[in-house]
This record gives structure tokens, sequence and C-alpha cells, in this order.
């Protein structure tokens, strides 16, 4: 009769802690989180200096992996330096491409299973590798404050947050 009592105590519990429990809740609609998924954000109209880099990742079925859970580090580049990328390699966009150099290109700009910040920044080589197996080196110029991806890729932005990692 001793452990129905503690059973009958621990159901009561139980059932007095789920009752005060309010579901998030707008409309019909049950969600879990607000934020934006990396995806989302970069496809975001608020963010059209992303459009070009949007596009690759549409292109290459990517963004799909980038609006999931887990945890991703992304270098995402500006329309700018796309278009900058596309004239060092002779090229006037996407189109010019193969698929697979497409996949490789986008890779090259994704760390995946991991969030990495700008304070965990060191100069050199950081250990993540992209989704390409390749190596991202990180510079300083201490007199501006200025940090470079591979050495000649500008950050413009640092850390910006988003549910399933950083930008």
């Amino acid at each position: 009769t001793n452990g129905r009592k503690w059973f009958s105590m621990l159901i009561l519990a139980s059932v007095i802690s789920l009752s005060s429990c309010e579901p998030n809740v707008e409309g019909d609609n049950l969600y879990t989180f607000t934020g934006q998924m990396m995806g989302q954000f970069i496809s975001d109209p608020l963010n059209a200096e992303l459009s070009e880099f949007s596009r690759l990742l549409d292109t290459t079925q990517l963004k799909g992996l980038l609006n999931a859970y887990g945890f991703f580090t992304t270098f995402a580049p500006t329309n700018s330096a796309m278009r900058d990328f596309y004239a060092l390699k002779g090229k006037s966009g996407l189109k010019d491409f193969s698929m697979d150099s497409l996949i490789l290109i986008a890779r090259d700009h994704i760390i995946n299973g991991t969030i990495v910040r700008n304070v965990n920044f060191i100069s050199g080589r950081l250990p993540n590798l992209s989704m390409s197996e390749r190596y991202f080196t990180i510079s300083f110029v201490s007199a501006t404050g200025e940090t470079f991806v591979n050495r000649n890729a500008l950050i413009l932005q640092r850390d910006i947050e988003v549910h399933n990692g950083v930008i």
C-alpha cells in the first residue's frame, strides 16, 4: 500500500505539472521556435545582397540542408563577391558552370556539424573543414580590424545568428 501511495502521488504531481503547460500556439499552428533557419535567412528578400548565393543553393539543392535542424557555419558571399568570382573564372554567371562545379562552390562556403563564431577565429587555418573538405584560412589586419577568409574575402558582417547556426 505504501508503494501505491507514492505511485498515486507521482501521478498527481505529473498531472498538476502538465496541466500548467501552455503550448506555443498561433492560430491553428503549433510551433517550437520563431527564428529563421539559415536557408530561410539567405532567401529572405530583406537580404537581397545574398540573392545570387541563394540561387546557387537552390540550383545545387543545398538550401534544403540549410533549412534543416543541425549546426552550420556559412561564409555567405554577397552578390558583388559572386560577380567578382565569375569574372575571375571568365564566366558571366551560374549558367556557365557545370553542376559538379556549382556543388563544389556551394560546399566550399559551408561547414556542416558545427558553429564557428568570429570569437573562435584564429590566425591561420580553422580546424573545421568545409563540406567540400577544404580548409578555411583566417587572417586579420590589426590596423583596420578587418578579417579575411582565404586571404582575399573580407568578412562584412559577423556572427549573424540563425536557428541552426551562424552566417
